[in-house]
This record gives C-alpha cells, sequence and structure tokens, in this order.
C-alpha cells in the first residue's frame, strides 16, 4: 500500500511554529514601542492602546487560523489525523463526504 503525508508540508510551521514566533517576538516589540512613544510624548496614550489592541486582534485571528490546522497521512490504506498532540485513525469506509 501507498503512504504519505495528504496535508502540507508547512502545517507543523503554520500551526506551532508560525504563532509561537508571532506572539514571542511581537508582543513584547509593540509593548515597548508604544510605551516608549508614550514617554517620549510622541503619542498619546489612546494611541498606544490601540496599537496592542491591534497586535492582541490580529493575535486572535492567528489563533482561530491556526488551532484547527491538523496533520493527514496516508499510512497503510488508512487514513491519519494529527493535531501533534493526539492522532486517530479513520478507515476510507467511514468517510461520508469530504469538503
Amino acid at each position: 500500500m501507498s503512504s504519505g503525508a495528504l496535508s502540507s508540508r508547512g502545517t507543523f510551521f503554520y500551526k506551532l511554529v508560525f504563532p509561537a514566533i508571532w506572539i514571542a517576538v511581537f508582543l513584547p516589540s509593540v509593548y515597548a514601542a508604544s510605551q516608549s512613544a508614550v514617554q517620549r510624548g510622541s503619542i498619546g496614550r489612546p494611541l498606544a492602546f490601540s496599537m496592542e489592541a491591534a497586535w492582541l486582534l490580529v493575535t486572535i485571528v492567528v489563533l482561530y487560523s491556526t488551532i484547527p490546522l491538523v496533520r493527514v497521512e496516508l499510512r497503510d490504506g488508512r487514513i491519519y489525523v494529527s493535531n501533534y498532540r493526539r492522532e486517530i485513525e479513520i478507515r476510507h469506509t467511514d468517510i461520508e463526504r469530504v469538503t
């Protein structure tokens, strides 16, 4: 029987690495930039808060988009689906529809 990945090779990156980088790099950067600008008097506190809120909104969109991603593989005629924590096996006879 044939085997191979049915999901994108980038699934791991987009599900786990990208969100971690987004949060780890951009949270401190946005916060530091907004606080520094407020202290210098370049912008007011409401604008700084808006910058931080925009980061939070984009973070929610990133997580909402990446959390549902799963790795799908075909091994020995069976389909395996993994969210990188848990893997389930799906028999082809159990599939009614693919969209």
